[in-house]
């Protein structure tokens, strides 16, 4: 099993609350907009309705030594709440 950043545990929270707020954040105008130039051409569009469209493009980047998620939270939030039997790209490193 993979872990998130102990840091995006906050107060408590478990791993689930970790991607309940990352796909709220998701939903915002503009939070896509940090991809853009990573192929993604996002723009103001929320990052959540982009997926929805376009799916995942960059692969999901995991740390195979600590066994962490690094980046890419949001964007699995996202697939997950969308078609969670879809796969998403993935790169091991």
């Amino acid at each position: 099993m993979f872990l998130v950043d102990p840091s995006e545990l906050q107060d408590g929270s478990t791993v689930d609350d970790v991607y309940a707020r990352k796909l709220k954040e998701s939903k915002k105008t503009g939070s896509g907009e940090h991809l853009i130039g990573r192929n993604y051409g996002y723009g103001q569009n929320p990052l959540f309705y982009s997926i929805r469209t376009y799916w995942i493009k960059e692969p999901i980047v995991v740390h195979i030594s600590d066994r962490l998620i690094y980046d890419g939270l949001h964007r699995i939030a996202c697939a997950y709440n969308i078609d969670k039997d879809k796969l998403i790209p993935v790169l091991y490193i």
